[in-house]
């Protein structure tokens, strides 16, 4: 079992921001930083990539005004990522 210890995500509103003139979407400064810092954490584990199927399990604060599937996109786009 390996366990990480990540910062949690900016909320799902704060991840990408409209480009003007309607050229398409941009990673916000916020969302690039929580990136840098997750994938800081995830190097210091120092484990080797998984071949085949997983299990995550995220475990996070309980915030009521935030819907719970914010929290996994970005937790699980940086593990694919690293």
């Amino acid at each position: 079992m390996i366990v990480l210890a990540l910062p949690t995500p900016p909320p799902t509103n704060n991840l990408f921001f409209n480009l003007p003139g309607r050229k398409g979407r941009a990673r916000s400064q916020e969302y690039f930083a929580w990136q840098v810092t997750a994938g800081q954490h995830i190097q210091i584990a120092r484990q080797k990539p998984i071949d085949g199927p997983v299990r995550v399990c995220i475990i996070c604060q309980e915030n009521g005004r935030r819907d719970l599937d914010g929290y996994a996109k970005p937790i699980l786009d940086i593990l694919v990522r690293h």
